[in-house]
This record gives structure tokens, sequence and C-alpha cells, in this order.
């Protein structure tokens, strides 16, 4: 598959190529949140506490709020899935504007056979009940909370708010987070990109692979257009995943890398993060050291006009690490945990425990060198 646009970040930009999430989106979205490490937030999927309702504590401080009181205009587009209740919402948690779904998935389209789409529909519990919950209870589309029948693609419905959001605040200093759902289940794509496919045999990867190339089209969009606008030399674009590849679904592996989503070797954490800030950030570059996901924060805000990082952000300014200034390591130690799993990469060195739940008896330990 080619993905031209996305391609450019790197091109343009900055690949890193060893930076980290967490194997599952919501601990990954909280990270990036807060500037902190997940493995001191908890989650609902280690099973400790400071989460509460489906969302990180409102204890918490966000992003956003640092980026709106420091006068920015600030959009959440997309996929949430950081809390339901009132106090988790968006609109509660630093964004002045917020279009998209609250929970883990919502479909594509507004039915799941509708004219002009392909889908496909796995073979498992957690898939059928996405299609059947559609777009309603957390998977509806709102727009600051009022809800919306959108008929157009998901994923181009919102690259258009993106683009609209730049243009109104083109002027102002701003701060967007645009969380595009695709490639997530429930696989649907337009026919257009489908028929784009037709070497592929496998349905499941076909629908797959035409949802990343609908994807790779509407990045290029917002990209073009903060580049009509003449806004790329000014702007701070961060592309990353957060979770490897669901090889699951059997659409997709993760290869050279060991497993995929919701597990803690490699192709669970070890994701894609490309950077792209023109005139600043010298274009082509790999970086090769260990990054994470709550170190966003840190870097946004040390780069942006009038903003401070709270001192609770344990992340780092990645900026002096790439461009040389600082020939250190960003993290000597990387830690995570998810139930009866864990993790820890210290240098070249990444420990692995899975099986029972922590302190339940024996567990599989595995040692790898990642040099």
């Amino acid at each position: 598959i080619q993905t031209p646009n996305i391609d450019s970040l790197a091109r343009d930009g900055l690949t890193l190529n060893r930076f980290y999430s967490m194997p599952i989106c919501t601990p990954t979205r909280s990270a990036l949140m807060t500037g902190r490490d997940p493995m001191k937030l908890g989650s609902v999927y280690a099973g400790f506490q400071p989460w509460q309702n489906g969302g990180v504590s409102p204890e918490e401080h966000f992003m956003p709020e640092t980026f709106q009181a420091a006068g920015y205009q600030t959009a959440m587009i997309g996929k949430w899935h950081l809390g339901f209740g009132p106090e988790h919402l968006p609109q509660n948690r630093g964004f002045d504007y917020h279009y998209g779904f609250l929970g883990a998935f919502s479909r594509y389209t507004e039915e799941e056979k509708t004219p002009g789409y392909h889908t496909f529909i796995q073979d498992d519990f957690s898939s059928k009940y996405q299609w059947k919950v559609g777009r309603t209870k957390n998977a509806k589309i709102l727009e600051n909370g009022k809800e919306i029948n959108e008929k157009e693609y998901l994923t181009f419905a919102f690259a258009n708010r993106a683009k609209t959001f730049i243009s109104d605040n083109k002027d102002d200093n701003f701060f967007m987070m645009l969380n595009f759902n695709a490639p997530h289940v429930p696989f649907q794509a337009p026919d257009e990109y489908y028929n784009q496919f037709s070497h592929i045999k496998d349905e499941n990867q076909r629908v797959y692979l035409a949802m990343i190339k609908a994807l790779d089209d509407g990045i290029g969009d917002v990209m073009k257009h903060l580049e009509k606008l003449n806004l790329l030399e000014n702007t701070i674009v961060y592309f990353i995943s957060d979770n490897g590849g669901a090889s699951y679904t059997k659409a997709t592996k993760n290869e050279p890398l060991k497993g995929g989503k919701l597990t803690l070797f490699e192709g669970g954490v070890n994701v894609p993060f490309m950077m792209q800030w023109k005139g600043e950030i010298p274009a082509g570059q790999v970086y090769e050291k260990p990054v994470s996901s709550f170190d966003i924060f840190a870097t946004a805000a040390a780069n942006s006009t009038g903003v401070t990082a709270p001192k609770q952000v344990e992340g780092v300014d990645l900026i002096p690490f790439v461009s040389g200034k600082n020939d250190g390591v960003p993290h000597k130690t990387l830690f995570w945990r998810q139930g009866g799993k864990a993790a820890l990469r210290h240098g070249d060195w990444k420990l692995v425990r899975f099986g029972k739940r922590l302190g339940a008896g024996k567990a599989k330990w595995e040692l790898y060198d990642l040099s």
C-alpha cells in the first residue's frame, strides 16, 4: 500500500523509530493528555486508581487546559475514549470545540450496508458488538454535546472539520487534537478506495487497506490546508499511533516486530511517530533513542508561544534531543503494565512478563536484547 501523505511527514520532518505507547488506546491517550507516565496514572486495564467512570481523574491536568489558559483556541476532533461522565467530556477538559464520538469506536457510515461502501464483519464477539452498536450509546457523533447525523464518511468528516477549525483560527494560536479512528474496527471503506485493491483476494485485508488509503488522503487534505494558509512554518505536527496494529483482526501484521495490540512485545507498544516543523526540524531525520507518548506535552509546551508546562509533567522536550543539542537519552528506563502482563525497557534490554495477573502464581518471563 502506498501512503504518500503519511510518508511526507517523515520526508519533510523527523521519524522517531523507538517511540513507545501503551498496548491499548486509552492509557496512551491519558499519557498524551497529562504528560505523565501512564503507570502512575493507573488505568481500567491495570486495575488501579485514579481512574473514574472510564476516564482519568478530573484532578489530573490535561494539555489543552494549559493551552486554553495561554489564550489558544483548542479543538478535539475524532475519537475521545477518555471518559464519558460530565466531568470527563472534552469541553470540560480544556477543549473549546469538540466534534466526534466519546467511546472506543463508531461506524464510519450511517448504516451497515450503505450504498457506495464495502464492509467486512469479523467473526468474533467484539466486532459483532461494534456493528450492533453502530452510532448509538458512546458511538454517537457529537458536536459540542449535540448529536449530529453525519452523512459523510467519518474519516473525511474529521478531516474537513479539522480544516474548518484551522481556517477559523488561522490568525490565532491554536491547539488541535485530531484523532482519526481509522483503521479501527468496524471495517468499512468507500468503493473508490476498495476498488484500488482488486489484487488483494482476502476481503478482510482489502477493506482494511482501503481504509488506510482513505486515511492517508484525509491526512493529506489537512496538511495541504496548513500549507495553503502558510501555517506550516509555525505549526508543529505530531503523527502517532496509540498502540500497535491489531493483528487479532487477521488484517495486519506488525512484522518484523513481535506481537501487536494488547501485547507488551515491541509490536504492541513500539509504534509510528513522526514530527514535522518546517524550518525548525531538519527534513528526513531519523531518531533511534527511546521516547514515549508522555513526551509530547512537554515538547508542545516548550516550543509554543506563551505556554509553560505544569510541574507535574514528567515527559521531556524532545527538540533538544532530536536536534543534537542534547546527546543524552530521553528515557533510560520505560515501564508497562496491563493486567497480568508487565514489561520494562532499560537501555537495549527488554524484560517481558505475561500470564496470570500480578501476584497470582507463576508467570512466564522473557528477556530480549533489542539491539
